[in-house]
């Protein structure tokens, strides 16, 4: 336990030195100041922000999930992984195709 107390002490003042010599200011003859430049924000439409698809519904309730009534038998599940679509269908991933995310459900 004290060498790796010991250990971490070493690492975080190296680090917090490394970060101070990084930030100190050379001295020359001349100094230049600057000022920072403020950034207008511009307001988003709401219409244009992106939403997402909504959620499936039971088909009881005229969806594409099939509802599955017990009444007073056992019903037997089980819990796989199974690829879903989570994301929005406007997603576009940097790199690839998306696919869908593996989750965990019952079925």
């Amino acid at each position: 336990m004290k060498k790796l107390s010991y250990g971490l002490v070493v690492v975080f003042l190296t680090v917090s030195m490394i970060l101070i010599s990084c930030t100190k200011t050379t001295s020359s003859t001349t100094t230049s100041t600057t000022t920072p430049v403020a950034q207008t924000q511009i307001p988003l439409e709401a219409s244009k922000i992106p939403q997402l698809d909504p959620l499936s519904k039971l088909d009881v309730a005229g969806g594409t999930i099939q509802t599955i009534i017990a009444g007073t038998s056992q019903i037997e599940m089980d819990m796989k992984e199974f690829k879903s679509n989570m994301l929005p269908h406007t997603f576009v991933p940097g790199i690839g195709t998306y696919s869908g995310t593996w989750v965990w459900g019952y079925v």
